[in-house]
C-alpha cells in the first residue's frame, strides 16, 4: 500500500489496550512557538530532529551517535502515529476487520514505512522499531490482551520487511533469530498484508490531481515537564509530514486532529467522536529518555525495573 500511497503524495511496562477509549477529554491548546513548515520529506524531518539534538556538556557522542539517537526518537513516535491512523482508517471508511483490529493496524503503519526510493528516510527508521518490541520495555506482554506480545508485534514488523526485499532485510531477521523457513514465507504475507489495505482503502484514495476532501491539522498543548521531548517533536515537523501525507492520500469525510497532550501517561490513542489521534508528550519523552541513554552501539540501555503496567498505545 505504501507505494500506492507514494504514487497519490507525488501527483506522503504499558498494555496496549482498548482503541476506542480515551481517559482524558481536554482541548489541546496552542504551544509557544511554532511548529516546523511541511517539507514533504522525512529526510528532513531526520535532518531536523539530528540538528535539534542537545548532548550534555561533556557528550563524546560522535555525529552519527546523534543521527541514530533522532532516529530512535522518531522513528518509534512515526510508528505509532501510524497505527493510530490505521485505527483513524477503519473508523473513518467503516471498514471491517476479521481477527484483531490492533494486529491489522500495525500492517497499517509499517507497510507505510516501507518506502520505495522516492523518500528512503522512513524504512531508515524503522528499522528501530524493531529493537523497541525487543528491548526498550514500553510494552507489557499480557496473553489475554486485545494486542499480540511484544515479540510476535517485532516479528511480526520484521517479516513485512523481510517480505518487501528479503535480501535488504536478511540481517535485520537473523540478527532477530528468524528462522530461513519462516523468512520464505513473508513475501506472501507482505503481499497478502499490502494487496488487502489497497483493496479496502482504494475507493477512498485521491486521484492524481485531486484536491484534498478533509484537512489533518497538528496541534501541541503545554508540554509541562516533557519540554525537551515536546520541542524535539515539534521542531523535526515529524507530525506535519505524516498529516500532509494523509490529508493528500485519502479522500477523508472531514477534518481529522493531531493532539499532542500531557495524558498521566505514556500513550496514543484514536479518539473517533472527535476524529483525534492523541499522542501523548509521556509517550514522546519515555523515547526521547531511551534515546538519551543508547550506547556508542546504537543499542539502548536494558530498563532497571519493568515499567508499570498501566494503559499504553491505543
Amino acid at each position: 500500500m505504501r507505494r500506492l500511497v507514494l504514487a497519490a503524495i507525488a501527483a506522503c511496562s504499558l498494555s496496549l489496550a482498548a482503541a476506542q477509549d480515551d481517559p482524558a477529554e481536554e482541548p489541546a491548546e496552542e504551544a509557544a512557538g511554532e511548529a516546523a513548515a511541511f517539507t514533504g520529506s522525512f529526510a528532513d524531518v531526520i535532518s531536523n530532529a539530528t540538528a535539534a539534538w542537545v548532548e550534555p556538556e561533556g557528550s563524546t557522542a560522535t555525529p552519527e551517535d546523534i543521527e541514530q539517537k533522532a532516529l530512535f526518537f522518531i522513528g518509534n513516535i512515526a510508528w505509532l502515529v501510524y497505527h493510530e491512523f490505521g485505527h483513524a482508517m477503519v473508523s473513518e471508511f467503516s471498514i471491517p476487520v476479521l481477527g484483531k483490529e490492533e494486529d491489522a493496524v500495525d500492517s497499517f503503519a509499517t507497510i507505510n514505512m516501507i518506502t520505495d526510493e522516492s523518500d528512503p528516510a522512513l524504512e531508515t527508521m524503522i528499522v528501530d522499531v524493531i529493537d523497541t518490541w525487543f528491548t526498550a520495555g514500553l510494552y507489557a506482554n499480557l496473553s489475554y490482551g486485545e494486542h499480540s506480545i511484544d515479540e510476535q508485534r517485532g516479528f511480526a514488523v520484521i517479516c513485512l520487511l523481510v517480505g518487501d526485499d528479503p535480501e535488504g532485510y536478511k540481517e535485520v531477521a537473523d540478527d532477530a533469530e528468524m528462522p530461513a523457513e519462516r523468512q520464505a514465507a513473508c513475501k506472501w504475507e507482505y503481499e497478502k498484508a499490502k494487496n488487502n489495505w489497497d483493496s479496502v482503502l482504494g475507493a477512498n484514495m485521491l486521484e492524481e490531481g485531486e484536491a484534498p476532501t478533509g484537512s489533518v491539522g497538528v496541534g501541541y498543548g503545554d508540554a509541562g515537564e516533557f519540554g525537551a521531548a515536546a520541542e524535539l517533536l515539534q521542531t523535526s515537523g515529524l507530525l506535519e509530514t505524516i498529516a500532509h501525507q494523509m490529508e493528500e492520500t485519502f479522500r477523508l469525510t472531514g477534518p481529522i486532529t493531531v493532539s499532542v497532550e500531557q495524558c498521566g501517561q505514556a500513550n496514543a490513542f484514536y479518539v473517533p467522536n472527535e476524529s483525534k489521534v492523541k499522542v501523548c508528550y509521556e509517550l514522546a519523552n519515555f523515547f526521547y529518555t531511551k534515546a538519551e541513554e543508547m550506547t556508542a552501539a546504537g543499542d539502548t540501555e536494558a530498563p532497571a525495573d519493568e515499567p508499570e503496567e498501566t494503559g499504553g498505545p491505543q
